[in-house]
């Protein structure tokens, strides 16, 4: 254990013996003092002391709801981050060494999201770390909260944590992996995965799906520039009648969550009246949906030219404009707002794994259907099965229920 007046939360190594931490340290680029217990001592005392997050002052971030349970919500999102989020299993000097390598690379854009504790170093923790945000004892529910794409164990879990960690991740978009000791990367060579200079085994790889991805973002570009040539003409008239049809602006732009939890501004034409957000209370009893969605199907709210623009998915137009700029796909999942985002619980967040939509699953399987299951279930399964072959037959099925007039 560590010494009283050293801040260190996880055990020294013994004497004689050159910590991990410091191994690690000479495969990494750059100059380094001598690997000595002394030295190792002096610089994890002089870190701050440790505390468990909040999730409002979690890595500076915006909050959005707190961990209730035994469920993981979702605590924070930063719009600003595009890289991939990094979930450190560990809370010594290796897990900061390797915090510090990764985010310092120019070639790569990870974006840490935390340290947990393994069940050996939770009771090591003094719950004073304001980057230690969980346990690791439901690691898959904690890295889907935190929209993780790499999980990186300072050393290799014991075999029976493997194999249950192995068997939730199968579904997910999440690399597992681990930092071998010096003996094991000398022995199996040919499993090491590099990160930068950093010698790692990966324990789940899921396949990355490069040319349907690619096929993808090409036929968004391709039909979002062309959407938005071609309907141009249609979007100034409708622009014209929203400004005739009353006073405030043409265009409503609202902050969204779309993949991985960032934040994104949706743009659509105006449909109601300029101060509708302070007649929501008022509004309020009259909701038709489920759970923690939210529409009214005759809200009074509408303008008279809203109800039409809304009946043919008119609105939504000006969301080409996200596409092509990449904030959305033309088919996903709808883009959520905060407030129902807050309360979603760890299998809601498969929805968020891809791009928002301007159509999807749900919206020409059960459009008006209240209830929150079917939204999540038609949701999760786009991002569970989606295909280029998928999209186009939704796309084509799109044009005949916006021709119906299905849109509330």
């Amino acid at each position: 254990m560590a010494s009283a007046d050293s801040r260190n939360i996880e055990a020294p190594e013994p004497h004689g013996r050159p910590s991990f931490s410091s191994v690690i340290a000479t495969l990494l680029p750059g100059p380094h003092p001598p690997a000595t217990q002394s030295h190792t001592a002096q610089r994890i005392s002089s870190e701050p002391a440790p505390r468990l997050a909040h999730p409002t002052d979690f890595n500076r971030r915006r909050p959005i709801s707190i961990e209730v349970g035994q469920e993981h919500t979702l605590a924070a999102v930063n719009p600003q981050v595009k890289g991939d989020g990094i979930l450190i299993i560990g809370t010594g000097p290796t897990a900061r060494d390797v915090r510090n390598y990764l985010t310092s690379l120019p070639y790569a854009d990870y974006d840490f999201r935390g340290f947990a504790a393994t069940p050996r170093q939770i009771f090591q923790t003094r719950a004073t770390d304001a980057e230690l945000i969980s346990n690791a004892q439901d690691v898959i529910a904690l890295a889907r909260s935190r929209f993780v794409d790499e999980v990186i164990f300072t050393e290799r879990p014991s075999s029976e944590f493997e194999a249950d960690l192995l068997s939730e991740a199968a579904p997910h978009s999440i690399n597992i992996r681990f930092i071998p000791d010096v003996s094991e990367t000398l022995r199996v060579p040919q499993a090491i995965d590099y990160l930068g200079d950093l010698p790692t085994i990966l324990l789940h790889k899921p396949a990355p799906r490069t040319v349907a991805k690619f096929v993808k973002r090409t036929l968004d570009v391709l039909f979002s520039s062309v959407g938005l040539a071609v309907l141009g003409p249609l979007m100034l008239l409708v622009a014209i009648a929203v400004r005739l049809d009353s006073a405030g602006p043409i265009f409503y732009t609202s902050p969204r969550i779309g993949k991985k939890g960032r934040i994104i501004y949706c743009h659509k034409f105006r449909t109601m009246v300029p101060n509708a957000a302070a007649l929501l209370a008022s509004v309020a009893h009259l909701n038709d949906r489920d759970g923690v969605l939210f529409k009214i199907k005759k809200d009074p709210r509408i303008t008279r030219i809203g109800a039409v623009l809304r009946k043919y998915s008119l609105d939504e137009l000006p969301q080409l404009w996200n596409v092509l700029r990449g904030d959305m796909s033309l088919v996903g999942p709808r883009p959520c707002i905060e407030s129902e985002v807050a309360q979603y619980k760890t299998p809601h967040y498969r929805r968020l794994d891809v791009l928002p939509g301007l159509t999807g699953l749900w919206q020409v399987e059960a459009r008006c259907d209240p209830s929150f299951e079917s939204y999540i279930q038609l949701d999760s399964k786009y991002a569970d099965e989606w295909s280029v072959w998928l999209d186009l037959k939704l796309i084509a099925r799109t044009f005949v229920v916006v021709l119906m007039g299905t849109g509330v």
